[in-house]
């Protein structure tokens, strides 16, 4: 099924395989959706994920983090090649098919891939809205400080690839699902560096996003440009998982 902008708010976007929706329809979605997001219940659900292993709660607190630093903007319209009309600055393409069943594998296999694509995360959110509400436990502490130590571990050269490594040996995952996990908190401002930051209180359009010069880039900005010496963005970690005394400052 494809939902058009007249059928906006008589059903779920979720309830629809394929979504296609202008950019004013879209941010009208995320806009409301963002009114009824409860930050707490997104870092409990984060956390939840990770001794659960159950990634439906994985993507939504890097998903909200991108979505506030984007949301309040004037669309920079621009015509692809393909004639489609599209925004410079969110890379919106105005009423195309988006096919939401990919999202929905993306999700169940590896905890959310596209979360700084504007409309997967106003997906994705919407979503978030229907789940139960979860509370992480002992198991989930142990292995976010667990993390946490490793990141403080390494060497000042280390690269990405190397925390997705270590990362395997603390909790059960796998290779796709750690990538997504290191970006996700990238997005999140928690893996940056002070050139490239993520997207709390910060965005950069996509057009403007600096990629390393090489000819194969397995991660998302900013963690693309992630090294050991920047170790973790202590100011971002303690404001959103400040409020947790299990874990480690």
């Amino acid at each position: 099924m494809c939902l058009r902008g007249n059928n906006l708010g008589k059903q779920k976007m979720t309830d629809n395989v394929q979504i296609s929706i202008s950019h004013e329809e879209l941010y009208k979605w995320l806009s409301a959706t963002l009114t009824n997001i409860n930050e707490e219940r997104l870092t409990d659900a984060f956390l939840y994920s990770l001794s659960s292993g159950d990634l439906n709660y994985r993507p939504y607190l890097a998903s909200y983090v991108y979505a506030l630093s984007i949301l309040n903007h004037k669309q920079d319209v621009e015509v692809a090649p393909s004639g489609n009309l599209f925004c410079r600055y969110c890379g919106h393409f105005d009423n195309y098919p988006e096919d939401c069943s990919i999202l929905d594998v993306e999700l169940v296999r590896w905890g959310g891939v596209r979360v700084n694509d504007i409309f997967t995360v106003a997906y994705y959110l919407d979503k978030f809205l229907k789940l139960e509400p979860v509370k992480p436990n002992k198991k989930d502490f142990d292995i976010f400080n667990r993390i946490i130590d490793s990141v403080f571990g390494v060497d000042d050269s280390a690269k990405p690839r190397d925390l997705e490594k270590l990362f395997g040996k603390i909790f059960k995952s796998n290779k796709g699902q750690r990538e997504m996990l290191i970006n996700q908190l990238g997005i999140v401002g928690i893996f940056e560096t002070n050139e490239h930051k993520g997207y709390h209180n910060n965005h950069i359009p996509r057009a403007l996003r600096a990629l390393p010069a090489l000819s194969k880039i397995d991660w998302s900005y900013p963690v693309c440009w992630w090294r050991g010496k920047d170790k973790i963005n202590m100011e971002n970690f303690n404001y959103f998982f400040g409020r947790y005394p299990e874990l480690k400052r």
